[in-house]
């Protein structure tokens, strides 16, 4: 019988943010850190994004925000109020540019719900307003050190900061 004594050297496994490591069987060591793609915590929302519209619209399957259903009858009320409650058929008529706007601006609009952001100055000219210009600021952003990686979120802050200068 034989006994093997690994020493492992500890002092230089500093994580940092936004990487992950492979688990490997003892007695080896993991010596490199692998990124998380900027790509895949974009997918992540994005996901999200279409579960959502695919609730909003449907109204069949669970809620995957899981909002309470004071919140979801706020969200709803806004939806009527901003004429942004679509029904299936008038989805498949408009182009998926339009429909890539609406569940953008739905879901941002869920997002002021659960916040509780200032609501009641939000009109639908100025959404979609501010939606084409974040857009045009993207496309030319494409290429520089300024590019916008998460559209949604430079899209929600924009939001807030209008809905800051209205107050």
């Amino acid at each position: 019988m034989e006994r093997r004594i690994f020493i492992i050297d500890n002092s230089n496994n500093i994580f940092l943010p936004n990487t992950y490591c492979q688990n490997n069987q003892y007695p080896y060591r993991q010596n490199n850190q692998y990124p998380i793609d900027e790509k895949v915590k974009e997918n992540n929302i994005n996901i999200r994004i279409d579960r959502f519209f695919n609730f909003i619209i449907n109204k069949e399957a669970e809620d995957p925000e899981k909002l309470s259903r004071v919140q979801a009858i706020e969200l709803y009320e806004l939806l009527e109020k901003l004429e942004l409650n679509y029904t299936k058929e008038f989805l498949k008529i408009i182009t998926e540019e339009n429909k890539e706007k609406l569940k953008i601006v739905i879901y941002a609009l869920k997002e002021l719900v659960v916040n509780r952001k200032g609501i009641l100055a939000l009109k639908r000219e100025s959404l979609l307003t501010l939606y084409d210009k974040c857009k045009r600021k993207q496309e030319t952003y494409i290429g520089t050190e300024k590019e916008i990686n998460n559209f949604f979120e430079y899209y929600y802050i924009s939001l807030v900061k209008e809905l800051g200068k209205a107050m």
